[in-house]
């Protein structure tokens, strides 16, 4: 039987941090993280580690973890009523689970682990303590994360059953509108591209910044947040509806979180005005390859499709999860416009003087010449292009790579390279290959089709290679398969593939040899090069009031990628935080012997710190 979330007594949980006290959160449920929906709520601790963690219902321990990353110290209790408490981010286990925890890590000789419990080998009753809160994982502020999940370990929302101890008379605010064009003959305020609008309050109504004129397909993406009472965090808003001349085009309810399809959130949102340094945008419609169920929508998926100049309106209402709601009321096409790029996201046309949004092409030129044609060359025969629309000193023109791939274009003197290589397809297996890599894509890796743009630099005299792919805006589901072919010839052993930034700065990303290739899983087409890294990671020795072996490593190039200790020839458990790279021995061993700490990098170079204590 399904425990569904009406099922569960309002009251069956209490609240596993300071019960009967005001508590604060600094996150809830369905908040739009980097590459997932958050599946719980983060109950503040103050800032500090060390305060007791309650079980929020009677139930045994059914899995703990120990991890560097994710939720670090973990327990998961299972409830009668057939539902599970999660607690991460914990410092310290229950003495008891803390003993059998460390009993499993000395038997796999391992750090990290991931342990199914026998069941009702650790029971608990409601109240009891059963760890300390503290900051371990992907944390980067000590804090409680808790998950209610039913029996399909589906997460539920936990402010839907009680915890009074947590404050919320606030509704949700609406801080921006980004309004998309989503074809070549759609436009905002005359102009192709995404356009973000503050939202202002005047006299008791709501407004955008300036006067928005729509026309075509259009899609409306917000930035909006929760605030609840005594905290200044901005948490996600779980109910967002969208009223196109006050029809209902979209309803979100973010009650359930899947983990499998939770990587959907990077068509939820629009990652690529993430990546480019704006906030997370919510998409008030659902795009391409978003296979989500949380949304009510019509034909038009929440597309506005506005094909007159008449005066219209959308209203955003958001609701939280205490009911508080607020409706934001803004009218369309009211007032004549001013044509201007104030509002356009011009990330891509700034640095590069092109973007391409889905199969559309757009080209600037900003050296205010007058009928001045874009010039496209599709295979070597070139189309002439007008430009659509002028402002101040630039043009701006449009090119539907559908009806031929770009070589290149000058546009006003200026000549751009393209580096198309070929259109992939979301929803079918597809590959490319030339002399110097192959990419295979699975079917559904992508959320919408790709149109791959690669190149390669060589410097022989150096013997640096580069494989630019210039697509650290396109999000994948799945994991492609790069297979690189390289010029030169490279220490197998110590050389391996890292991403570049803008600044040159390289990134460990690994791969594997095959022979005289070597090949790697990703979901980033960015910049590649190979490097070698024969520099060994660096141990240094801390002073330690508790008497406990306190160590931090660090590895500059490829980064640390495993430790072994060792007392007197027996393996000897080191707790390990990678944020701060801080390595220590549990309190209450007594050191005393031939001590031997091993540390290797992630290209197999190795330092030993060794002492007799």
């Amino acid at each position: 039987l399904r425990i569904e979330a009406q099922e569960i007594e309002r009251g069956y949980y209490m609240c596993p941090v300071r019960p009967g006290e005001v508590n604060y959160l600094a996150g809830t449920m369905g908040e739009l993280r980097t590459s997932h929906f958050h599946a719980g709520i983060d109950i503040k601790t103050s800032g500090i580690s060390g305060l007791k963690i309650y079980a929020a219902a009677a139930g045994y321990i059914q899995r703990i973890k120990v991890s560097t990353s994710g939720y670090g110290n973990a327990l998961y209790l299972a409830h009668p009523n057939g539902t599970y408490t999660v607690y991460g981010h914990l410092k310290e286990f229950d003495s008891a689970i803390g003993a059998y925890v460390r009993e499993i890590q000395y038997k796999n000789k391992s750090f990290t682990v991931d342990i199914s419990v026998p069941k009702d080998k650790f029971k608990f009753k409601k109240g009891d303590v059963i760890a300390i809160s503290g900051n371990s994982g992907s944390s980067s502020a000590p804090h409680l994360h808790f998950e209610i999940r039913n029996n399909a370990h589906l997460a539920l929302n936990p402010l839907s059953y009680g915890f009074e101890e947590i404050k919320d008379s606030m509704p949700p605010v609406l801080s921006q509108v980004a309004f998309v064009t989503l074809d070549e003959n759609s436009r905002v305020n005359g102009m192709f591209g995404r356009f973000e609008f503050s939202v202002l309050e005047k006299d008791s109504k709501y407004q955008l910044e300036v006067p928005v004129t729509l026309f075509g397909k259009i899609g409306v993406e917000v930035y909006a947040y929760d605030r609840l009472n005594g905290a200044n965090n901005r948490n996600g808003v779980v109910k967002q509806t969208l009223l196109y001349d006050y029809k209902p085009v979209y309803k979100q309810f973010i009650d359930k979180i899947n983990f499998g399809t939770s990587r959907n959130i990077l068509a939820h949102m629009n990652f690529k005005r993430l990546v480019e340094g704006g906030r997370r945008f919510n998409k008030l419609y659902v795009d391409d390859g978003n296979f989500l169920k949380y949304y009510e929508v019509g034909p038009n998926k929440g597309v506005l499709n506005i094909q007159d100049p008449l005066e219209h309106s959308i209203d955003v209402q958001l609701e939280d999860n205490y009911g508080n709601i607020r409706q934001y009321h803004l009218e369309l096409n009211n007032e004549n416009y001013t044509t201007s790029i104030e509002n356009k996201n011009m990330f891509g046309l700034k640095n590069k003087g092109f973007d391409l949004r889905s199969n559309i092409l757009e080209l600037m030129s900003d050296d205010g010449k007058e009928d001045c044609f874009a010039r496209i060359y599709t295979k070597g025969e070139e189309k002439l292009v007008a430009h659509y629309n002028k402002i101040e000193n630039s043009y701006f023109y449009l090119w539907d790579v559908k009806k031929g791939y770009p070589d290149s274009a000058i546009v006003c003197g200026k000549k751009y390279l393209f580096n198309f290589k070929k259109s992939i397809p979301s929803n079918t297996a597809s590959q490319y290959a030339d002399e110097n890599i192959t990419l295979d894509f699975p079917r559904y890796s992508l959320f919408d089709t790709l149109q791959l743009s690669y190149s390669k630099f060589v410097n022989s005299e150096k013997k640096i290679e580069y494989f630019n792919f210039e697509h650290y805006d396109q999000p994948f589901r799945k994991f492609a398969t790069l297979t690189i072919r390289p010029k030169f010839d490279y220490d197998k052993e110590h050389s391996f593939l890292y991403t570049l930034d803008d600044n040159s700065n390289k990134y460990f990303a690994g791969g594997i040899w095959e022979g005289d290739q070597i090949v790697l899983k990703t979901r980033d087409l960015v910049k590649y090069t190979i490097a070698v890294d024969t520099i060994p990671p660096v141990i240094k020795h801390l002073k330690s009031k508790s008497g406990k072996l306190l160590f931090n490593i660090d590895d500059k190039i490829s980064g640390v990628g495993s430790y072994d200790a060792m007392l007197d020839g027996k393996w000897l458990l080191m707790n390990y935080d990678p944020k701060y790279g801080r390595l220590w021995s549990d309190d209450q061993l007594d050191i005393k012997g031939r001590f031997v700490l091993s540390v290797e990098d992630n290209s197999g170079n190795k330092t030993i710190w060794k002492r007799d204590f």
